[in-house]
């Protein structure tokens, strides 16, 4: 939060709360669990996060559907459904450290 103060702050206003109070609500865990989740967030879009680069990836399928040449490979294949038959999305995880 301190490397993006201004911007921690405008993301606080768009919850509606003051910066310091949306912190504080944060560590001691008084939050929604959907307020969790936006912080979350936006804290991961920060950094080259797992959440960051799914969410690159899953934008690649509308990035296929902008380029005109997709439409016209469509047109003339309509047994094709979607760009889905260009890439598909794997993911996995692995968690280092403690057992659980």
């Amino acid at each position: 939060i301190s490397e993006f103060a201004e911007e921690w702050a405008n993301f606080a206003a768009t919850l509606e709360v003051d910066a310091c109070a949306l912190y504080d609500a944060f560590i001691r865990d008084t939050l929604s669990s959907e307020s969790v989740f936006e912080v979350r967030m936006w804290a991961s879009f920060r950094t080259q996060s797992v959440a960051k680069t799914v969410v690159g990836a899953l934008q690649y399928q509308m990035a296929l559907c902008a380029v005109p040449r997709i439409h016209e490979y469509y047109q003339n294949h309509p047994g094709k459904k979607s760009p889905e038959d260009h890439a598909e999305l794997l993911i996995a995880h692995q968690t280092f450290g403690k057992d659980p």
